[in-house]
């Protein structure tokens, strides 16, 4: 009997640790390409040889109902890599896509935010541990807006050491939606690629209908679907919900 309860407890204490374990869940194996990628319009055959990776977890939505309508948003991405860079191809289903840019100088004054954008949010987590005193930091987020080619980087540990031309990228306007392809070079990163090596990753893709509460109100993001996190936290906050991208 004291046999029996001591491997009953052993295994509920397991379970506990397993479950404390903050090791994500979520993980993508990114092939190794020998032929590099362009940002473009022009989607290169070599894509054809990944999979689509669905981005479909809901963390916010202002419909009463969670999405029914796929056709109103839905995501989806491919990424390979190269010594060089990491590459991302997007594909989003969005029947009202949606670019805002401010014309007159009330527009200006109170322009919608950036990340309230039809557009694509990555999170990046190198899993080094940040000198506060260094005078760049690796990238750790950018933003891919709808209706432009501009890459958007914000926040104080997000200043890349190389001028962000470095990072290339292109969008094709489609009737359902868009797509975009993105290349970030690894040392924006501050990653040393090699097969085998671990990349923190969350994906964002925000829907904005361009639909107002009330009269004179800015318009505000409908939906945001996310790749790894299920618990709807903010990536720009906490990384353990980060998914884990492991180079092939």
């Amino acid at each position: 009997m004291k046999t029996f309860l001591y491997y009953c407890l052993i295994s509920i204490a397991s379970l506990f640790l397993y479950g404390c374990n903050d090791v994500p869940t979520t993980q993508i194996l990114i092939k190794k390409t020998t032929v590099p990628l362009l940002a473009d319009n022009q989607i290169d055959h070599i894509w054809d040889s990944c999979a689509w990776e669905p981005i479909s977890h809901i963390r916010f939505t202002r419909q009463e109902q969670r999405m029914e309508n796929p056709h109103d948003l839905s995501a989806a991405y491919k990424s390979m890599w190269d010594d060089q860079y990491w590459y991302f191809l997007f594909k989003i289903v969005d029947n009202k896509k949606y670019v805002f840019d401010a014309q007159t100088d009330i527009e200006k004054a109170y322009d919608l935010k950036i990340n309230d954008l039809d557009g694509i949010d990555l999170f990046f987590d190198n899993f080094k541990k940040l000198d506060p005193e260094a005078k760049f930091k690796d990238l750790t987020y950018l933003r891919l807006t709808y209706g432009s080619d501009t890459i958007r980087v914000l926040g104080k540990q997000q200043i890349s050491p190389e001028p962000l031309s470095a990072i290339q990228s292109s969008y094709q306007d489609l009737d359902s939606g868009y797509l975009y392809t993105c290349k970030i070079p690894w040392t924006v990163l501050g990653i040393k690629p090699e097969i085998g090596t671990k990349i923190g990753l969350e994906l964002n893709v925000v829907d904005n209908d361009g639909e107002v509460v009330m009269s004179g109100a800015q318009s505000k993001k409908k939906t945001i679907v996310a790749w790894a996190d299920q618990t709807r936290k903010n990536p720009f906050i906490d990384k353990s919900i980060y998914g884990q991208a492991i180079l092939q």
